[in-house]
């Protein structure tokens, strides 16, 4: 029996073009454009793309010729994959601008090579970071002249109600010692372990608690290791919760452990609350929202990082200058940046 595919709730009927009937036959033309076009093997075609890559693509294609969009932006590697191979079998398609999140790394990144076939192949790439353009253009021959630069809009207009709310902590409560902050997945990326090493040592000069929001595959490892250098006590990692906002404005320091980013959305965000804000000089984004190397720790280094929390828990910074600060990262500022890209690349076709 045929399953029922639900309609979702609230979403505009010409939004549903991904449940259609998809135009198959044209399958072998597109294959046979990569190789042409491309110079792709064909054998290397098949053997590294699954098949829901060709599937987005072809529903996106169709998509496209039915609604004739101005500009199309994917966003997310697997939407970037199908827009490079839509705009590849679509004659005269809608220009398509693929959006660089993070660092393209050869050792990192098991996509590399289609990283280099998608990006340099764009009409236009946008980059969420100076770092990430520079990145992008070094690593993988993306023209200069055809990135630009567009910070995430990690500063929404309610943020500021959010933080007016009470984070559900009792060491927000208890007017108690300062708390340091930290957010994100419990994962090797964000190296919460140097965080928390880096805690122990500003606990021995200055008396204090650390709070990390987030979940993730490392929890138990970050566990063992704050029972090992016997800071369990004062360390809390509560899970996910709904609102940060309420607890980065209450911190009396944000800390961003990271050993690499695309942005830093949390960063930003920190700022825009009023909170302090320190980082791992990691590549890309936290030098380009700290502003200030004397902020900047070399990545996993926990003394380093232990030595600029405690000058910045002794020395609080003003926080209006933080807010007005993260206004660079508004999401007024991110329109007013697709829009002008959104104008330039119209004028061209």
């Amino acid at each position: 029996r045929k399953k029922k595919r639900a309609s979702g709730a609230g979403i505009p009927e010409n939004a549903h073009w991904s449940t259609r009937r998809l135009p198959l036959a044209r399958l072998p033309g597109l294959l046979l454009q990569l190789v042409k076009s491309h110079h792709w093997p064909i054998r290397d075609l098949m053997r590294r793309q699954r098949r829901a890559d060709f599937i987005r693509a072809l529903r996106l294609g169709r998509y496209v010729q039915e609604r004739k969009p101005d500009v199309i932006f994917t966003n997310m590697w697997q939407a970037d994959i199908a827009g490079f191979f839509a705009s590849i079998a679509i004659r005269d398609c809608s220009p398509i601008i693929p959006i660089a999140h993070t660092n393209a790394n050869r050792q990192r990144t098991a996509y590399f090579g289609l990283v280099q076939r998608v990006f340099p192949a764009a009409c236009h790439v946008v980059a969420v970071s100076r770092g990430v353009a520079a990145n992008f253009v070094e690593t993988v021959n993306v023209s200069p002249d055809r990135i630009t630069t567009i910070y995430n809009p990690a500063v929404t207009p309610g943020l500021a109600r959010l933080t007016k709310e009470e984070p559900d902590h009792p060491w927000f409560a208890d007017a108690g010692l300062p708390v340091v902050l930290g957010v994100g997945r419990f994962v090797w990326e964000k190296d919460f372990l140097t965080l928390i090493e880096a805690f122990q040592r500003v606990r021995t000069e200055r008396p204090c608690r650390l709070v990390i929001l987030g979940e993730g595959p490392m929890r138990e490892e970050l566990e063992r290791r704050m029972h090992e250098i016997a800071v369990d006590a004062h360390v809390s990692l509560p899970g996910w919760v709904e609102n940060p906002y309420a607890f980065m404005a209450r911190a009396a320091l944000f800390v961003l452990s990271s050993r690499h980013e695309g942005f830093g959305n949390v960063l930003a965000e920190a700022l825009a609350c009023g909170c302090p804000a320190v980082s791992t000089d990691c590549p890309s984004g936290p030098a380009e929202i700290i502003e200030d190397p004397e902020l900047l720790a070399p990545v996993g280094d926990p003394k380093a990082l232990a030595r600029i929390m405690l000058r910045v828990l002794e020395q609080p910074m003003d926080k209006a200058a933080l807010r007005a600060k993260a206004t660079r990262f508004s999401a007024d500022r991110a329109v007013d940046g697709y829009e002008r890209l959104i104008k330039s690349m119209t004028r061209k076709t």
